[in-house]
């Protein structure tokens, strides 16, 4: 089973300049988990970078939507698609999103569903997982990490 590569980035609201100090959040890929700390219920954008592909390595042709997985637990992931690197060729989706209401470790990993040319209805493997500490109380905003997800 070939798996997908992936670029995950977390970004706080409070800081979105952070963001566009690069050319592209999609210019480069790195090829390990990251990890990110911020606090219960926190807002953040979260954004994929992504040449979708299923998890046989078919090219999904049509995105029909996103899962995250949240410590193992499947829910839906709204993100819409913005532009796409021309260094690596990853398009950049992301979306509003809330870190978990639970103080601790957790763990989240992202998979694509779309159809193949062929029209058949296929997911990607799951991305490596982004390790999130989440705080109880307020914590200063953390500065912006990238994740290669495979």
């Amino acid at each position: 089973m070939r798996l997908h590569r992936l670029v995950l980035t977390l970004v706080l609201l409070s800081v979105p300049a952070l963001v566009h100090a690069q050319s592209s959040p999609c210019d480069t890929i790195l090829t390990t988990g990251q990890t990110f700390t911020g606090t219960v219920n926190q807002a953040a954008t979260l954004s994929v970078c992504e040449k979708p592909t299923a998890s046989d390595g078919t090219p999904i042709t049509q995105v029909q939507g996103w899962t995250a997985y949240l410590d193992g637990v499947a829910t839906s992931l709204p993100l819409t698609s913005g532009a796409t690197s021309t260094v690596t060729g990853l398009t950049l989706w992301s979306g509003a999103y809330i870190l978990p209401p639970t103080p601790g470790q957790h763990s989240l990993q992202v998979t694509v569903t779309g159809q193949t040319a062929g029209g058949t209805m296929k997911e990607s493997a799951k991305s490596l997982p982004l390790s999130l500490t989440v705080n109880p109380s307020a914590a200063p905003p953390a500065t912006p990490v990238n994740l290669t997800l495979k």
